[in-house]
Formats: C-alpha cells, sequence, structure tokens
C-alpha cells in the first residue's frame, strides 16, 4: 500500500485483508506497532517481594 503508486484504497485494503477504513487508519497515522505506550505499573503482584533481600543477598 505504497501511496503515489496509482492503487485505489480499497482494492489495496482488499489484497491485504483489511477494511477500507482500517487501511485509511494506517495511511494517516501511526501503525498500531507504533502506538503501543510500555505500562507503567504491574499487572499482577510481585511473587518475589517478600523474598527479594534474601535472594539479592545469595546474589550477591
Amino acid at each position: 500500500m505504497v501511496r503515489g503508486t496509482g492503487t485505489p484504497l480499497s482494492p489495496a485494503a482488499m489484497r491485504s485483508g483489511m477494511s477500507e477504513n482500517t487501511a485509511r487508519r494506517y495511511r494517516t497515522g501511526p501503525l498500531p506497532s507504533q502506538r503501543k505506550v510500555p505500562r507503567q505499573y504491574r499487572t499482577r503482584p510481585d511473587p518475589f517481594a517478600a523474598l527479594w533481600p534474601e535472594i539479592e543477598a545469595l546474589l550477591v
């Protein structure tokens, strides 16, 4: 889906297996892989939180 090649958006979108709206969104904005922002929070509790000082002492 290279701009300026003369291929209309709808056939290019159909060939790539996406809707025309999705193709238009990808053409104008960043790709989904570029939109992701790393989390600044934990998704689950840390299983080593209580034991970490002992583990760190063993590693040193």
